[in-house]
């Protein structure tokens, strides 16, 4: 999949809820609202796509009842998939202790950047990056490491 491509689809699934005649399933509903999304509307449609197609077709799925995780800088909600793997998908929040999208913007890219130098570069275990967006909105998706 090309980086472009890549691009297309993150830009959907943040974006997409909040475009001029976005269809009504992308509008979350009040229960929804005070649970995944608590920090930020994003279309669920489009991340699963993202996800499956990244992992080469394999089904997933976001449940809606998840509370997003949270610190003072970002907000994360997990990805499953049918076999059992977990995929983070982590934002900036927007009430966070960093006001300035740019700084959150550097910051993404600086994280994502250093992630797959390490992962490249060493044998410490850091989580494999899939995707990330360096827009507003910016996300970062990685998988979830166990710990043994």
């Amino acid at each position: 999949m090309t980086t472009t491509s890549n691009s297309l689809l993150l830009i959907s699934v943040l974006s997409i809820a909040h475009l001029p005649g976005a269809h009504k399933a992308t509008v979350p509903s009040m229960y929804e609202r005070a649970s995944i999304f608590k920090y930020a509307e994003f279309n669920k449609l489009a991340l699963c796509r993202l996800a499956s197609k990244l992992r080469g077709g394999q089904s997933c799925f976001c449940d809606t009842s998840q509370t997003p995780a949270s610190g003072s800088f970002n907000w994360t909600i997990l990805i499953s998939f049918i076999d059992g793997v977990e995929w983070v998908l982590r934002s900036p929040r927007n009430d966070g202790g960093i006001k300035s999208d740019e700084t959150n913007l550097i910051l993404l890219a600086s994280e994502a950047a250093t992630l797959k130098y390490i992962k490249a570069n060493s044998t410490i275990p850091v989580p494999e990056v899939f995707a990330y967006r360096q827009a507003i909105p910016s996300i970062l998706v990685v998988e979830k490491l166990t710990t043994t």
